[in-house]
């Protein structure tokens, strides 16, 4: 008897995080890598042009699971460094998910329960729970829900360690590619997530966007001086320098 391979599509704008899934990919017979792509087009492109039996991705395939609709989407496996508190609705919804770094075991779990609900009754049943995820009635997709809740705390995924970190007590944070710094006391943690997608969780009343890489913590501003070219200078009562660009000027209308 043949055995049959499923073919896998992993989506991730990371190629570190495409490489190590591709790596634990290679250690199972029963599926093969089938495909990659770093964002929403490309995923679309490819679940439109080839058929795929798992989908690992990060939280950008809900993106993708409502643009090729959810009888056309393949079991999801999200794949995030997102703490488990905010990918709760998701995992719900998908047949697992996995937290980076992606552990073996949790994987190898993964891909078992894929496999084992190869059937078409349990095929049809992920189909319907994805379409409920993506139907506005039932659970609207992040861009037409209510606020979320903003964030009380940040977990930071260290090596050997999660670490919880209060945003009360966050300084700054500064924009490093697809990472954010947060400044706490003398404190730095890296976390994996983008500037926009952090200033949408955090709380406006607390956390100020001044410049396209700074949000600053507005308890901590001691003052604020103009500067020659229409910029502030806003100093930080620890006595760390930022900068409000000019481009970030309306915000001091929130701020006062």
């Amino acid at each position: 008897m043949i055995k049959t391979i499923l073919r896998a599509l992993i989506v991730d704008p990371d190629a570190a995080a495409r490489e190590q899934l591709a790596g634990l990919l290679a250690t199972r017979p029963d599926v093969a890598l089938a495909g990659t792509a770093q964002d929403v087009q490309e995923a679309v492109r490819c679940l439109t042009d080839e058929p795929f039996d798992v989908v690992f991705t990060e939280i950008m395939g809900l993106e993708v699971a409502e643009r090729v609709g959810p009888r056309a989407m393949p079991p999801v496996i999200f794949c995030t460094a997102h703490d488990a508190f905010a990918i709760q609705a998701f995992a719900m919804h998908a047949v697992d998910y996995l937290l980076k770094p992606i552990d073996a075991h949790r994987f190898h779990e993964a891909m078992d329960r894929v496999v084992s609900r190869r059937g078409p009754g349990d095929l049809a049943a992920v189909q319907d729970r994805l379409k409920h995820l993506l139907d506005p009635a039932e659970h609207p997709s992040p861009s037409r829900a209510a606020a979320p809740t903003p964030l009380q705390r940040f977990l930071i995924q260290e090596t050997d360690r999660m670490v919880f970190v209060s945003a009360e007590d966050v300084d700054w944070i500064e924009a490093s590619g697809n990472y954010v710094v947060l400044h706490a006391g003398r404190e730095r943690h890296v976390l994996r997530q983008t500037m926009k997608e952090l200033e949408a969780r955090l709380d406006g009343q607390r956390f100020l966007r001044i410049h396209r890489s700074t949000i600053v913590n507005v308890d901590r501003i001691a003052h604020m001086q103009p500067t020659y070219n229409g910029e502030y200078e806003v100093r930080l009562s620890s006595g760390k320098r930022l900068t409000l660009s000019r481009s970030y000027r309306h915000v001091l209308d929130r701020f006062l």
